[in-house]
């Protein structure tokens, strides 16, 4: 097995080409099948830096899952749209449009974040989680305010 420190790419800002000779990694007693092989191959780890890119996510594209059984769940913050960053590689960052990118606030995983068993009817700061590719970091927190309450109530 050829090392992971074998190619350090650590301060590169251009692809890295290697030429590794693969004898040098072959368990004792095995060999090359091919002996016309001199064993040595082209390595190449091509580097590209990570873009930003800036959203603007509707609101209308941000639902609630996870609401309690016998409760319901009321956006209360008055944003028409909100404002996001991201980043990731030119070949997943440029391909994201405004209208596609939707969130969701999930008050399951919201509960479990913070140790809840349940809630009770109040207010609530929710954050947002974006469904978007995990080679996507989205570097703006979004936080949503919601109203919980009893689905057979007013309050």
């Amino acid at each position: 097995t050829v090392p992971e420190d074998r190619m350090n790419i650590t301060g590169q800002s251009d692809n890295l080409v290697d030429i590794i000779n693969l004898k040098e990694y072959l368990p004792a007693n095995v060999r090359l099948a091919d002996k016309s092989f001199d064993g040595k191959i082209t390595a190449t780890v091509y580097i590209e830096p990570i873009v930003s890119k800036d959203l603007t996510v509707a609101a209308e594209n941000i639902s609630v899952t996870g609401v309690p059984d016998g409760m319901e769940a009321e956006i209360t913050s008055t944003a028409e749209e909100y404002n996001i960053t991201v980043s990731g590689l030119t070949r997943d960052v440029s391909i994201l449009r405004d209208s596609s990118v939707t969130g969701v606030l999930d008050l399951n995983q919201w509960m479990e974040d913070n140790g809840l068993e349940e809630l009770t009817p109040g207010n609530y700061t929710i954050p947002v989680t974006f469904n978007l590719s995990e080679d996507i970091t989205v570097d703006t927190d979004v936080n949503i305010h919601i109203r919980l309450k009893n689905a057979d109530s007013s309050t």
